[in-house]
């Protein structure tokens, strides 16, 4: 697999690849790193390695209801089509509004993923 060095420490670096249109990261050994052609690098099993970063999808509980967007949009002045292609700032900042809590309980439950189970 073809990957790109992010950092190194070490005799260790964090490489990442694109594995069905998504980036992933692992640390691997500098030795398990092989240069294929000038400036090209390659790892035979990067997902092998150990992962790198959080895993943000078993972190996640969004509580946003498709009603609760249309009571935003609405709050926000956007009642048409035409109001979202005209005001689609407006739009967003109320789909931001309604994302805010589940923001604050992300960071929260990332914070006790980190003193926890890290």
């Amino acid at each position: 697999m073809i990957v790109k060095i992010i950092s190194r420490n070490g005799e260790a670096a964090v490489i990442e690849w694109v594995e069905a249109g998504r980036a992933e990261r692992s640390v691997v050994p500098h030795r398990a790193i092989r240069e294929v052609a000038p400036g090209i690098l390659e790892v035979d099993h990067p997902e092998e390695g150990a992962p790198y970063g959080a895993r943000w999808s078993k972190m996640i509980n969004f509580s946003v209801t498709p009603e609760a967007v249309e009571k935003a949009l609405r709050d926000y002045g956007i009642w048409t089509v035409e109001d979202l292609h005209r005001n689609h700032i407006q739009a967003l900042a109320a789909i931001q509004s309604l994302y805010a809590a589940d923001l604050g309980q992300l960071i929260k439950t990332a914070r006790n993923h980190s003193h926890g189970s890290s």
